[in-house]
Formats: structure tokens, C-alpha cells, sequence
């Protein structure tokens, strides 16, 4: 038989056999060798979500591990672990956010309507970025717009007497 945990802290057992740990995982146990009790299972980590307070108002709230800072007019967060979305508050110096993954442009989210709380203006100035497995760091700042041309145009034609 198999017992799994696919994530979260918390136990789960069969016949008074209890397994108990920090998801996700999975174990096979043999009918036959079932006894009572509780067994603690190590390896796993404790989904832990935290607010680091940035400072300026500036919260950075999700799952543990990660760092974040503010560095000038970004954001800069170090993540470690396992793929999950962090949210951050929009400062007012933000009117677009843009999002870099490793110095990759990626995608954010963010909203600037009225929040979900019956049209109240609470928790509606937020970002939410994603992240992957593993070590990355994450970018947000002011999205600055590319210059479309590559050079400044100037009319060739002369304005021809008598003509507007």
C-alpha cells in the first residue's frame, strides 16, 4: 500500500499506521508490517508564507525561501525551492510593472481596480510574479518602453512655394 502526502504539513495513515511530516511525499508500506503510531517523516520543508517588509509600505508576502530587497526603484528577490507565485505591493512610483527572470523578460500580474471585497479599494495595489524550481532572481521594476525606431525621422521632402 501507499501512503502520500502531495503537500502541506500534516499526516496521513491507514489501520492507526500514521505517517507525519511536510509534504510532499510518499511512502509503501506492507500490509502485513502495519503497526499503530505515529512516524515522523523528514526531508520535506514546511510551507511557510511570510511578508518581508520592505520598507516605503512595501511588502513582499509568499512561500519561504526567499529574499527580497529594495534596491533603488526595483524590487530584487532571490528565490530557492519549488515553483510558487509571490505577491508584492504596487509602490506609487510603479505605473506599469515589468518583470525580469533571470534577466529575461517575463510576465507579471498585477491589478489597479477596485479589490474582490464587495468593490472596496482594499488589497488592490499588488503584483504577483512567478517563479520556478530552483535558484533565481526575480526584477521588478518600472516597465520603460523600447524606442520603436531606431532613429529619429525627418521629413525629405521640402515644402514645395505656395503649397501648405
Amino acid at each position: 500500500m501507499v501512503l502520500a502526502l502531495s503537500s502541506g504539513v500534516g499526516q496521513v495513515g491507514y489501520k492507526g499506521h500514521v505517517l507525519e511530516g511536510s509534504g510532499p511525499f510518499e511512502r509503501t508500506v506492507a500490509l502485513a508490517g502495519l503497526e499503530p503510531g505515529v512516524k515522523k517523516i523528514g526531508g520535506g520543508y514546511e510551507k511557510k508564507i511570510v511578508g518581508v517588509d520592505l520598507g516605503e509600505g512595501l511588502t513582499v508576502t509568499g512561500e519561504l525561501p526567499f529574499e527580497a530587497k529594495l534596491d533603488g526603484r526595483a524590487i530584487r528577490i532571490q528565490t530557492a525551492g519549488r515553483a510558487r507565485v509571490l505577491t508584492l505591493t504596487k509602490p506609487p512610483w510603479m505605473v506599469r510593472p515589468e518583470l525580469k527572470f533571470d534577466g529575461r523578460q517575463w510576465m507579471a500580474g498585477w491589478t489597479d481596480e477596485a479589490g474582490s471585497d464587495w468593490g472596496r479599494w482594499t488589497r488592490c495595489e499588488l503584483v504577483a510574479v512567478s517563479t520556478l524550481d530552483g535558484e533565481h532572481e526575480l526584477v521588478v521594476s518600472n516597465m520603460a518602453y523600447p524606442k520603436v525606431w531606431t532613429r529619429q525621422f525627418e521629413p525629405l521632402l521640402a515644402r514645395q512655394p505656395g503649397r501648405p
